[in-house]
C-alpha cells in the first residue's frame, strides 16, 4: 500500500497588507507617473486651432479687417497621444511677421511637469473682401470707381499686397494689365498726376445754376479727386479746388 503525502495550499489572507518597504516603492512610482498622463490629441488640437485663429484675428486687425472667413485643416505626428500631458503648450512658428495662411509648420513644446517637443503643420485657408478689376485694365488706364469692385477671394495664394478699399486707388494709373476679376494690388499701379505743381490750369467755378472758368497756376501735384491749391491769375487769389480732369480743377464759389 502506498502513501501520498498531500500539502495543503495557503490561502492568502485577504486583508494582508504589503510590507512597509513594498508601500513606500508603490506610492514614489505613483508619484514618478502621475504627471505623465497621455496627451489627449484632440485637446492639443483644440489648443492649436485657438493659437492659428488668435494669430488671424490679429494679423487682419493690423490690415484693418474685421471679419474674415476661414478654414483650418491640422495635420498631428504620429505618436502625439502617448506624449505626457502638457501644463503650458508652447507653439510657435518661424517668420512670425509673414500672414497666418497656406502651409505653415508650427513646433509645440513642453517643459512641465514634463519635458518634450513635436510638430505640427496646418493648412490654413482665409477669405478676405478684396478690391479687383471689374473689367480688364489696360496698361496706362487711369482708374475711376467703375473700373473697380469688391470680391471675397482666398487669400493664400496671393503673394502681393492685398486692396480693401477703392477709394484710395481712384486716379492711379494702370503700369501692367490687369485681367478682369483679379486682384488690384499696389505693385501694378502708379500714381497719375492730372494737375502738374506749377503747370497752368483751367479753374471751373460750379454752383446749381451758374457756371464760369478762369485761368490758373497749380501749387500742387493732383490726382483725380483730389483737393489741391491753385492760385488765380486774374485776382491772384489761391484757392482750392478737386481734380476733375486733366489740367481741370472745379471748385465751389462758396467754399472760397
Amino acid at each position: 500500500m502506498c502513501y501520498m503525502k498531500s500539502r495543503l495550499k495557503r490561502t492568502p489572507n485577504a486583508e494582508e497588507k504589503l510590507p512597509l518597504r513594498k508601500q513606500v516603492l508603490s506610492l514614489l512610482l505613483l508619484l514618478t507617473f502621475a504627471g505623465s498622463i497621455p496627451v489627449h490629441a484632440n485637446e492639443l488640437e483644440q489648443q492649436l486651432r485657438q493659437h492659428i485663429n488668435r494669430e488671424i484675428d490679429h494679423f487682419t486687425r493690423q490690415l484693418g479687417v474685421k471679419d474674415s472667413k476661414r478654414n483650418i485643416e491640422l495635420f498631428l505626428p504620429r505618436g502625439i497621444e502617448k506624449m505626457s500631458q502638457c501644463d503650458k503648450l508652447q507653439i510657435s512658428r518661424r517668420q512670425q511677421a509673414e500672414p497666418p495662411w497656406g502651409r505653415i509648420s508650427y513646433s509645440l513644446s513642453c517643459s512641465t511637469p514634463a519635458s518634450w517637443q513635436s510638430r505640427a503643420t496646418a493648412r490654413i485657408s482665409v477669405w478676405l473682401d478684396l478690391v479687383i478689376a471689374q473689367r480688364t485694365l489696360e496698361r496706362e488706364e487711369v482708374l475711376a470707381e467703375d473700373m473697380l469692385a469688391i470680391k471675397t477671394l482666398e487669400v493664400s495664394q496671393i503673394n502681393h499686397g492685398l486692396e480693401f478699399q477703392t477709394a484710395p486707388l481712384i486716379g492711379m494709373k494702370v503700369r501692367r494689365r490687369i485681367a478682369a476679376g483679379q486682384p488690384v494690388a499696389r505693385h501694378l499701379l502708379q500714381n497719375a498726376y492730372l494737375v502738374t505743381n506749377g503747370n497752368h490750369v483751367t479753374i471751373r467755378v460750379q454752383q446749381q445754376d451758374f457756371q464760369a472758368t478762369a485761368r490758373g497756376v497749380a501749387l500742387a501735384d493732383g490726382q483725380l479727386g483730389e483737393r489741391i491749391k491753385v492760385q488765380n491769375l486774374t485776382s491772384g487769389k489761391i484757392i482750392e479746388g478737386t481734380v476733375v480732369g486733366e489740367n481741370l480743377i472745379e471748385t465751389d464759389s462758396k467754399r472760397n
